[in-house]
């Protein structure tokens, strides 16, 4: 219930701050720590860059809490006057044109907005992180220390390098506001009936870029709050049906693995983590395409797809292939298709092995399916990996 409430306010938080700004634009960051500020524009969630200007312009709050030996900051930054989110960072260093930062663990973020009275006749007075920087703990900020490398020399390697900005900047494949339109409609609407949604139900939609990564692919942010039916209205107390994070293609393509729903607003690093990995996120799929594997993984694909065929004869009793002495069985190689399937009939099965190599994976995975023409339900599929075996589907054909 605490989780659910979390996920709520924050998303109701980042709404009423559209509804409130409508479409005016809005003023850059204008004080004196834009390294800072472009760290984080790129690391949390739902990060505009601004807040709300229904009365006048108020700089997001950034305060640098400690600085160690070789240089790295540790500072708070909140961008609302109420504290809801409310987070500390770590940038490992900055020069006159990039800041460099570790990618996913470089921050730390609760919800410090039950420390706050809010009155709107004080607002451009408020000072949010006066008191939120107390809700994390010694304990939480060690950590976040530990997972930065704290006073140990700047490992560049580990690094990613943002140019620094005063603004969030529009990705390129959405330069033009229509194809954005377009894109994220539709997505809501798969969002909508196959993650937890009523595919009828009235949504109102929102998305927040993130970052890039070096091949083009872009990261949103995208929620939805349910709309009330009678008068179309969204109210404090209405539901947040869903708070997602998308990997865009280059060509604004996705599909549903390029989708995750965020289980934790406040708590979400190591799912993004697997999340960028399983859509190879900063990989470049052509050098994967024409990459050749480790001849050492091929040898353990070949042992897997090898006890694999001899299980299936056992199985099917197909004693005339498992008495030859010498049985032809495919060479996995590099030569095995990446595109298009390859086909190893045995005889007596009255069917056989169809596989292939899974593209765009950087380890090889080898994709087997099998199946007997005469026996309904018997087809199976199969993921060989350097680990082993494993059954991902059966009962087709």
């Amino acid at each position: 219930m605490l989780k659910l409430k979390n996920n709520l306010n924050f998303s109701l938080y980042l709404l009423l701050i559209f509804l409130l700004i409508g479409c005016r634009p809005y003023s850059p960051y204008k004080e004196d720590k834009p390294e800072l500020f472009t760290v984080a524009i790129h690391s949390l969630l739902g990060t505009r860059g601004h807040t709300p200007e229904y009365h006048g312009y108020v700089p997001v709050d950034i305060k640098v809490l400690e600085e160690d030996s070789y240089g790295r900051v540790l500072f708070a930054y909140c961008e609302d006057q109420i504290g809801t989110i409310t987070s500390l960072l770590i940038v490992q260093k900055f020069d006159d044109d990039y800041s460099y930062f570790y990618p996913d663990n470089n921050f730390i973020s609760k919800n410090a907005s039950h420390l706050y009275y809010y009155d709107p006749t004080v607002y451009n007075n408020s000072n949010p992180l006066r008191y939120a920087i107390d809700i994390f703990t010694d304990e939480d900020i060690i950590l976040l220390k530990q997972l930065n490398d704290w006073e140990k020399p700047i490992d560049e390697s580990k690094c990613i390098k943002t140019e620094i900005t005063r603004q969030k900047e529009v990705p390129e494949i959405f330069k033009k506001k229509k194809d954005k339109e377009k894109t994220f409609k539709i997505l809501c609407k798969i969002i909508q009936k196959e993650f937890c949604c009523e595919c009828n139900a009235s949504i109102y939609r929102n998305e927040i870029y993130l970052c890039s990564d070096d091949y083009g692919r872009v990261l949103y942010y995208v929620y939805g709050v349910h709309i009330e039916t009678k008068n179309r209205c969204i109210y404090p107390n209405s539901i947040t049906d869903f708070n997602m994070v998308v990997i865009l293609n280059p060509n604004g393509s996705y599909n549903n693995f390029s989708i995750m729903k965020l289980e934790n607003m406040y708590n979400y690093q190591n799912d993004l983590v697997t999340f960028k990995e399983s859509n190879n996120w900063n990989i470049d799929l052509g050098w994967i395409m024409r990459r050749k594997y480790k001849e050492e993984d091929l040898i353990k694909i070949r042992e897997h797809f090898y006890k694999l065929i001899i299980e299936t004869a056992i199985e099917y009793k197909l004693q005339s292939f498992l008495n030859e002495p010498v049985k032809k069985i495919p060479f996995i190689s590099n030569n095995t298709k990446r595109k298009g399937i390859e086909w190893f009939a045995i005889e007596g099965m009255y069917g056989g092995f169809a596989y292939y190599f899974k593209r765009r994976e950087v380890r090889p995975v080898l994709v087997v399916s099998s199946w007997v023409r005469t026996i309904q339900g018997s087809g199976k599929r199969y993921e060989i990996t350097t680990y082993g075996c494993k059954l991902v589907e059966e009962g087709f054909v």
